[in-house]
């Protein structure tokens, strides 16, 4: 047996031996990536906010500096993982429209992305299909 595999069997015996903890905030989340076709169930934690901006600001073709985007905090209600999760335009107006002074904090929804379209006027948008959904 190779010493790795020796160090790995004692880690993993004395870890079930070791206090259990329970999380009770997370300060740092992953972010979650909204992939086109695939349903998320989605119950948002906090209401829509501006990013961070870190490094260097990121600039349009115009050679404008870009604002960054809109995030919000949401656990998916399938795998009970929390993330953060970018808030493009397309879900924030759709759900702020429905939703105001963040009355949407709280539920849950379905949010699918649909493939990328371009605009009458030239931009490039995402489709999405949202829908508040309650357990059965």
């Amino acid at each position: 047996m190779a010493k790795s595999e020796q160090k790995y069997e004692k880690a993993a015996e004395a870890s079930q031996n070791a206090p259990k903890f329970k999380k009770v905030r997370h300060v740092t989340l992953p972010q979650l990536k909204i992939k086109t076709g695939v349903e998320y169930i989605l119950r948002i934690e906090t209401p829509f906010e501006r990013g961070k901006s870190r490094g260097e600001p990121q600039k349009d073709a115009g050679g404008n500096v870009k604002e960054p985007p809109f995030i919000f905090q949401a656990t998916d209600m399938v795998t009970g993982e929390m993330f953060h999760v970018v808030a493009n335009t397309g879900i924030r107006n759709e759900i702020e429209e429905h939703y105001p002074d963040a009355g949407y904090v709280g539920k849950i929804f379905s949010i699918t992305a649909g493939e990328k379209r371009v605009a009458k006027n030239g931009n490039n948008f995402t489709p999405f299909e949202i829908a508040e959904v309650v357990p059965e």
